[in-house]
């Protein structure tokens, strides 16, 4: 569950979130402006998530998974409506040799379907492993892409073609990635099709593997954004801080955890953007 922040084996959580409105001196909830519900199983992988439109808790996002834990089925929803569907199919090996992708594409006066088809290979050396794929959208070529992948299942480098696309500079896309000895991204750098740097993506953490910032430099080595995060002792975060490219502070996002259940799990928090008490958000933690 590390991956949400959560802690024990967690079956649900279903969050309330509140306008604020102050009182006395307290900051005090009001109107209730979203429910949240999302559920896992006992692995810890997510399988549904739910959120409330107009009184009714409709389906957002759904996932199944086989016996070995792979995602096969992956549904999101507008409201009621199933807007995108992905269908994955994997080899004994564990490795998905096919997706399907039917989504909704949203033209006046109506909306239709269109599907995508992506096949994998893969090859398998000592120390990396090869994946190449094949795109295909409405029954013509999307794109194709070799990846590989380190001995932990990181992507170090990327390339990608996009053969509809006539400007030659930007129709091949070229990723390199580089990691810590924990396997958290340290940088990703991209490239055109000349192999020219276009971005720079770097990403710091604390000594407990907590993303602290997220940068973005241009191929001048100008920054494009600066992101900053704060955490408390429990690894729960407690604030962003989002930065212009000129250095200047664009806003700023904290919170303050009020009450936490028996297993260290928040419960109840309250957030400032900008130093504005923004929303009073409740939550309940059901556990396996």
């Amino acid at each position: 569950m590390a991956i949400w922040g959560l802690k024990g084996n967690v079956k649900s959580i279903t969050t309330y979130t509140y306008s604020v409105v102050g009182k006395n001196g307290n900051i005090e909830k009001d109107s209730l402006k979203a429910i949240d519900s999302t559920i896992f199983n006992r692995m810890g992988f997510l399988l549904e998530v739910r959120d409330r439109r107009h009184d009714t808790l409709f389906p957002r996002w759904i996932r199944k998974y086989d016996e070995h834990d792979n995602l096969i089925e992956k549904d999101n929803y507008s409201g009621a409506k199933l807007v995108m569907q992905e269908l994955n199919r994997y080899d004994d090996k564990n490795n998905m040799i096919e997706q399907t992708i039917f989504e909704h594409e949203w033209k006046a006066p109506s909306d239709s379907i269109v599907k995508s088809d992506i096949h994998f290979t893969y090859k398998d050396s000592a120390d990396c492993q090869i994946v190449e794929s094949i795109a295909d959208r409405k029954g013509k070529p999307w794109y194709s892409q070799k990846r590989v992948l380190n001995s932990n299942r990181d992507v170090i480098s990327e390339r990608i073609f996009y053969p509809w696309d006539t400007d030659k500079k930007y129709n091949i896309q070229i990723g390199i990635y580089k990691y810590d000895a924990l396997g958290n991204m340290l940088e990703k750098d991209c490239f055109d099709a000349n192999n020219t740097l276009d971005f720079r993506f770097v990403h710091k953490y604390d000594g407990k593997g907590n993303e602290v910032e997220d940068l973005a430099r241009r191929k001048d080595d100008s920054i494009q954004y600066r992101d900053v995060k704060t955490y408390d002792d429990s690894g729960n975060i407690t604030g962003y801080t989002y930065y212009k490219h000129d250095g200047s502070i664009n806003s700023e996002w904290h919170c303050k955890y009020q009450k936490f259940d028996a297993t260290g799990n928040w419960v109840k928090q309250v957030s400032y953007k900008n130093g504005t008490p923004e929303t009073i958000t409740r939550r309940t933690v059901e556990y396996y």
